[in-house]
């Protein structure tokens, strides 16, 4: 499903569970470029699907993640 903002030219994509947002790359200020760039949208999708799929872990602490870091490797 597609949804057109009519105050400005971008778009917002819903598909399922998640959301992409289509705007022009000249429609944000310099320091964003890097966020809009379509390498960093789909790297944004596929942490989305990891999160939504349970493919994340949490720690309480810094140390906890580098003992699960070091196990996998």
């Amino acid at each position: 499903m597609e949804y057109e903002n009519k105050n400005d030219s971008s778009k917002t994509n819903v598909h399922g569970d998640s959301v992409k947002w289509d705007t022009p790359k000249d429609a944000h200020s310099k320091d964003q470029v890097w966020f809009w760039s379509d390498q960093w949208q789909t790297e944004e999708q596929e942490a989305e699907q990891d999160i939504l799929s349970g493919n994340v872990s949490s720690f309480t602490n810094v140390n906890d993640l580098f003992k699960d870091l070091d196990k996998r490797n």
